[in-house]
């Protein structure tokens, strides 16, 4: 008979641990939906070290650790729960800034730093912290500098349209006050291939604050949202900070022109030129004037010791009782990252993977069942096609298995 909707919660016993084809879980026969989550793959409760800072709007803050053995990995973050600030974080040998990054942290509202090196070779770990955009940790905004990136897709790379919203709230400038409900302009749109959306918006208070973001959550496209000025100039862009839908949404944040005018323009991941053609290529971004950061609020540093990065989670789950010889279909239907789903034999051996042939970014697999009469299924987050927690994607999802049973 065919499944019909039995919905199994992630068994918190297993939660984080059914990590691997071993350990596994195996869910009740006729199970349609696995209301799963994705969770941090390291104790982060257990770290080595820990500060509590107040960053003021014109400053920096840095932080040296001695008496370590040199070249150990370790791990650092801050967490802005109680502020919400927007953090930057960079590791240093001496004056010399070795690394750098803005919105990595895995706790907080999704503004905080994360960074991962190994121990300087005098033996210290030297760590500044500061608001966004400095990244010469000076006290001062400026332009970020050139570090390597994920890789950009080809040049003939299309991608895929989508349906999403944009919010834009007036007189705050804190991604931790937004809130759909209280939002002062809502647009609701279709991303087509090939197309750039405008929205203008006239007779606004000058100088005021403001937050916009977009909420891909119906469909998973991946969005990049540019600011303009009335001459047509790029101000800023945003590519993945939207703290709403699946992690490939947009944010932005500002201050209303003096005529009292916003111009935004939405477009496709990779068109960094807002042209509509998708070419990898970064803008030009206008020169920064001189002026202090400006964020200020209370934030915590963590420091652990003996890994450089989170090891990231990977759900295996069997489904058993299945009918041999029919069509299985499997997908995840919902998800705040980029997910992947793997399909796996009765001895642990990948047998193909899926990342984006469902909605949007969402997987979708299509096979037949075994003559054992059961399927074995894992999720993870893109790009760790080994299944074996190469990321550091943390959030809740959905997988739908449909059926014939026994």
């Amino acid at each position: 008979m065919v499944a019909t909707a039995n919905p199994v919660v992630e068994a918190e016993t297993t939660a984080g641990t059914n990590d691997s084809f071993a350990t596994r879980e195996m869910l009740p026969a006729g199970t349609t939906h696995v209301l799963g989550s994705l969770v941090i793959g390291a104790d982060l409760e257990a770290s080595d070290y820990q500060f509590s800072g107040q960053l003021a709007p014109d400053e920096a803050d840095f932080y040296t650790i001695p008496n370590l053995p040199p070249n150990q990995p370790f791990y650092a973050w801050t967490d802005n729960s109680n502020s919400g600030i927007d953090t930057v974080m960079g590791t240093f040998n001496g004056d010399q800034l070795l690394q750098v990054d803005d919105d990595g942290a895995p706790v907080g509202n999704g503004l905080a730093s994360a960074v991962g090196g190994t121990v300087n070779p005098d033996g210290t770990i030297r760590i500044g912290v500061s608001g966004f955009p400095d990244f010469s940790f000076d006290g001062m905004a400026d332009p970020p500098p050139s570090f390597p990136g994920d890789p950009l897709p080809s040049s003939n790379f299309t991608p895929q349209g989508g349906d999403y919203s944009v919010y834009l709230q007036l007189g705050t400038s804190s991604p931790m006050d937004i809130d759909v409900e209280t939002a002062d302009y809502t647009f609701a749109e279709t991303l087509i291939p090939g197309n750039v959306d405008v929205i203008t918006l006239d007779d606004l208070p000058a100088g005021e604050s403001f937050v916009v973001w977009i909420d891909n959550s119906d469909s998973g496209v991946d969005t990049m949202l540019g600011w303009f000025d009335a001459t047509g100039d790029m101000v800023d862009f945003n590519d993945d900070g939207s703290p709403l839908g699946n992690g490939l949404g947009s944010i932005l944040v500002g201050e209303v022109a003096d005529d009292g005018s916003l111009e935004f323009r939405v477009t496709l991941f990779p068109d960094f030129d807002f042209t509509g053609e998708y070419t990898g290529r970064m803008p030009e971004m206008p020169s920064f004037e001189p002026r202090p950061h400006g964020v200020a609020g209370e934030y915590d540093l963590y420091v652990k010791l003996g890994i450089d990065s989170l090891p990231g989670d990977v759900d295996f789950y069997t489904f058993p009782g299945l009918q041999p010889g029919s069509e299985f279909v499997a997908e995840v239907t919902l998800a705040n990252f980029d997910p992947m789903l793997g399909w796996f034999d009765d001895q642990g051996q990948l047998i193909t993977v899926d990342d984006d042939g469902g909605e949007g970014v969402y997987p979708r697999l299509v096979g037949t069942v075994p003559s054992s009469g059961q399927v074995t299924l894992a999720v993870t987050s893109f790009a760790d096609f080994e299944f074996d927690g190469s990321h550091q994607a943390v959030s809740d999802y959905v997988l739908r298995f449909d059926a014939p049973t026994r």
